[in-house]
């Protein structure tokens, strides 16, 4: 079981020894699971009729991310990996529905940049790969090429199988 109060305890004291850029990154993933549940659900609230199944995903969905942020404060690689490929994952899924909607309107307009929560999940999502990648979180996280690389491939794989169900 975890202990709220021992995590509490672990970030207070390796707050000393954290880099600025790891906290930036706690603090982004924390405002983006909290983001998220609460878009989803006014999202499912407005539509009486969605089955449980999708108040579910929403739960499992914020399950998970709390999941990925507790093994992010770890500071094991595992958490950074898996974050990364979430984080990548879906920047990678946000681009291929921009370029869908590009292609669709053969060109690009205004219109397509003017739905604010997608613009904020975008950015968030952007930044948060962006910070991830850094040297310093890196380094701290003892990451070698070979992990970077198996990384990004996994999120690039992982996007490849989706995306097919985006452009139905």
């Amino acid at each position: 079981m975890i202990n709220p109060q021992d995590l509490l305890n672990d970030i207070e004291k390796g707050s000393k020894k954290r880099n600025p850029t790891f906290f930036v990154i706690t603090i982004l993933i924390f405002i983006y699971i909290l983001s998220v549940s609460i878009f989803c659900w006014t999202f499912l609230d407005k539509f009486n009729y969605l089955p449980s199944s999708a108040y579910i995903a929403v739960l499992t969905l914020s399950i998970v991310l709390g999941i990925l942020l507790y093994i992010f404060l770890r500071k094991k690689k595992l958490g950074w990996a898996l974050n990364l490929v979430f984080f990548l994952f879906m920047t990678i899924l946000m681009l291929a529905s921009l370029l869908r909607k590009i292609v669709q309107q053969e060109g690009i307009s205004v219109s397509m940049f003017t739905n604010l929560p997608n613009n904020v999940f975008f950015a968030m999502n952007s930044l948060i790969t962006s910070l991830l990648f850094t040297r310093p979180i890196r380094a701290q996280f003892q990451i070698h090429q070979r992990w970077v690389i198996g990384t990004i491939t996994a999120a690039a794989v992982l996007a490849i199988l989706f995306i097919p169900h985006l452009i139905q």
